[in-house]
């Protein structure tokens, strides 16, 4: 009785430990919550119609004025997103519906991108925005009255407080936001033919 009772023991204890891992880290579209962490990553296997070495797709970012790269090794690189706005009619969407965290504001980020099996994989972490003053100016002016408090050319990180709770669960407020940086992501980082006009 004292074996089964030691047995169903550690079957429980490792199960639970099992089931907790798996959810410490939540997924979305190619965005990773790391609940423990309080980060947010995000990361896709891209797989291009032409095989390509690491050489080649670091060109291709760079001349495409999309990335700094910083540093390299033998199969990856890492660098820095030149920063952007998004064209957020290229998406589809209005500015009425979406969330002004994406509006008139460019983003940044870090890159770490990895070539295997012609393949390459991106992996962003570090993400958020830098804040043109407006959105600053006008959550102080709502708190502290007509008062500009301008925070402009500050970073503001996707990290922390921005998509996690008190009590560390995924905010879901920010899903549509999170759904028009997953189409800017994809653009940007899927390779593109150059069109016959282009030379």
């Amino acid at each position: 009785m004292k074996n089964l009772f030691k047995i169903l023991t550690i079957i429980f204890l490792f199960s639970y430990n099992q089931s907790f891992s798996q959810e410490s880290i939540v997924g979305f579209e190619n965005f990773k919550f790391d609940i423990q962490e309080r980060k947010v990553l995000w990361v896709k296997v891209f797989e291009p119609e032409n095989q390509m070495d690491l050489t080649t797709l670091k060109q291709y970012f760079i001349e495409n004025q999309i990335l700094e790269v910083l540093s390299q090794d033998s199969s990856s690189f890492r660098g820095s997103l030149i920063p952007k706005s998004i064209d957020i009619q290229k998406y589809g969407y209005k500015r009425g519906t979406t969330p002004m965290f994406l509006l008139d504001v460019e983003q940044k980020f870090n890159v770490k991108a990895e070539l295997k099996d012609g393949k390459y994989r991106i992996t962003l972490s570090d993400m958020g925005y830098i804040d043109n003053g407006m959105i600053s100016d006008l959550t102080s002016r709502a708190l502290v009255g007509n008062t500009s408090t301008t925070t402009k050319g500050n970073f503001v990180t996707y990290d922390g407080e921005f998509s996690f709770t008190n009590k560390n669960e995924v905010r879901t407020r920010n899903k549509s936001g999170f759904e028009i940086l997953n189409k800017f992501y994809l653009d940007i980082f899927t390779i593109k033919k150059k069109s016959a006009s282009d030379w």
